[in-house]
């Protein structure tokens, strides 16, 4: 039921395996994810906690506890899980860009970009790795890589809106209030808010 979406009845599913067997760690890791996608960060935290205790390196626990120690401001714990999850090669990819955001987050640029530019090198159509890694060259006073990112996210994603104003920011001038004022979508604030 979890891979078809169906959140309810996988959920009621996993709970009765649990019930069962409350150390089977599929199913821990996989409710863990499920509390995750629910919000509610202490609880995934604590089932991705007790599958980590069954199996240190499984992939799909790490990649969860890192996520949520992300949320709760634990990110020591946010590092630790993704740096494992990463040994993995279906979680690689977005463990490395989770790992990107967390040095953004601390201010870490260099950190951010060699995190990013790795997410990078094992998928190149990673968005959000660019992203990243576009806005941490451009925080580090690197405008020439910071364009030459844009440019890279803007070839796969020629409408991103992240990528034309940040362009717009770089050539400065009236040029951020005219992508302002060219949004004609549906809901411009929705937008603003991504």
């Amino acid at each position: 039921s979890l891979r078809q979406r169906f959140y309810a009845p996988a959920r009621e599913a996993l709970e009765a395996c649990l019930r069962k067997d409350p150390h089977y760690l599929p199913a821990l890791a996989d409710l863990a994810h499920l509390r995750y996608r629910s919000m509610d960060y202490a609880g995934a935290f604590e089932l991705a906690r007790r599958a980590l205790a069954i199996d240190t390196y499984d992939p799909a626990a790490n990649y969860t506890y890192g996520l949520a120690a992300a949320k709760l401001g634990r990110t020591d714990d946010a590092r630790d899980g993704f740096e494992l999850a990463a040994q993995s090669v279906e979680l690689r990819g977005a463990a490395w860009t989770e790992l990107a955001k967390l040095a953004m987050r601390g201010g870490d640029l260099a950190r951010a970009a060699f995190d990013a530019e790795r997410s990078l090198d094992f998928n190149w159509r990673n968005l959000d790795a660019h992203q990243v890694l576009a806005l941490a060259r451009r925080a580090g006073n690197d405008p020439e890589k910071a364009s030459a990112g844009l440019d890279a996210l803007l070839v796969l994603d020629p409408l991103s809106p992240f990528g034309r104003f940040e362009k717009a920011l770089a050539e400065g001038g009236d040029a951020p209030r005219a992508f302002a004022v060219g949004l004609r979508n549906e809901m411009p604030q929705e937008t603003f808010l991504e």
